[in-house]
């Protein structure tokens, strides 16, 4: 061939050396530095959900999320750990904060499994939503705990780690994991609320330390345009039957509770004409319980709230003090939620 055929041919060998390297580059740059980044900060027990959305193994379970960016899809003992971040003061004891894993946990495993012809099953891909969940994502808790993040993220991640599968059962059947952060002095009866026999666990247990919490007690005011703005607003959005079922000859500026449970949460309020489930009232008005007191002052409504949250299943503060007292998270289930078993899968 000649001298200017091999110098052609080791020109163009050098050249496609050249580009193997560059292609060598943007692999480590766009796919694999990525994953150095991803192992260094998460552990490289699941690696494979770094690549993939979905797992090829039967039974899984993903948490739909909506983000700032959309919905994403999380795996749910990985969406355990935001979720609980979210949910209970993270500067409880573990024991408090492995009984509050369980219940998150409880409570999708209540939404995941439906009831056909009789029967609880599971099919092989679940897709669960959490939109009547709080949760905070890496982003979110790295803003919140700033410096402490890499530590305060490994120990959620032990917590759930070390409740892993396990949740709450009754007859068998999931339960509703329910959970409160103070109750009124006594968490409630959720057969007598809801006027239904399918929630045997929920019972009425004294939680004679949650009155010494500092945030118990909360007075709020409210002067009667802003009561009529915000029944303007419950009117609009509530549906139209009901609201006029609920609708009495009343005088408008009026304020009453009507009807409460055995341990004193409002079931009903009735404003003006109008009647309002306590809860609803609760969330209407921002209250922090609607185990409240209506006291009518000169130009405004005085209400005085007592507990933090609805009032159900277990109270988180409640749930500090028996752990202070060296229950473990076993132990502090069972306080609150008669008749139930541990599950694992």
């Amino acid at each position: 061939m000649g001298k200017n055929g091999r110098y052609n041919r080791k020109k163009i060998v050098r050249k496609l050396f050249g580009s193997l390297k560059d292609f060598g580059a943007i692999f480590f740059v766009v796919i694999f530095l990525p994953y150095m980044i991803y192992i260094c900060i998460y552990g490289i027990k699941n690696p494979v959900s770094f690549f993939t959305t979905e797992k090829k193994t039967n039974n899984d379970t993903y948490v739909i999320v909506e983000g700032k960016i959309g919905k994403e899809k999380i795996p749910l003992e990985e969406y355990l750990i935001g979720a609980l971040a979210a949910s209970i003061d993270i500067q409880y004891q573990d024991e408090v904060l492995k009984a509050q894993a369980v219940l998150l946990r409880t409570k999708l495993e209540y939404q995941k499994q439906k009831k056909k012809n009789g029967k609880w099953t599971n099919s092989d891909t679940q897709y669960i939503s959490n939109a009547s969940q709080a949760y905070l994502g890496i982003y979110d808790m790295q803003q919140q705990y700033g410096k402490e993040f890499s530590s305060t993220y490994e120990r959620l991640k032990t917590i759930v780690n070390e409740t892993e599968h396990i949740y709450l059962v009754s007859n068998g059947v999931p339960i509703e994991g329910a959970f409160c952060a103070v109750s009124a002095g006594s968490t409630r009866s959720g057969n007598e609320v809801f006027e239904t026999k399918k929630y045997p666990y929920l019972q009425p247990v004294i939680c004679e330390n949650d009155v010494m919490d500092k945030n118990y007690c909360k007075d709020y005011y409210f002067t009667w345009d802003e009561i009529e703005k915000k029944m303007e607003e419950y009117e609009e959005n509530a549906d139209e039957q009901d609201t006029a079922e609920n609708r009495t000859e009343s005088k408008q500026q009026s304020i009453e509770i009507t009807k409460t449970d055995s341990t004193g949460y409002a079931v009903q309020v009735q404003v003006g004409n109008t009647r309002v489930p306590g809860e609803m009232f609760r969330e209407l008005f921002r209250l922090n319980s609607s185990h409240m007191e209506l006291e009518e002052l000169e130009d405004e409504i005085r209400i005085r709230t007592k507990g933090i949250g609805h009032g159900f299943g277990m109270s988180q503060h409640m749930a500090q003090c028996l752990a202070e007292k060296d229950y473990d998270f076993i132990e502090i289930l069972s306080f609150f939620f008669a008749d139930t078993e541990i599950e694992k899968e």
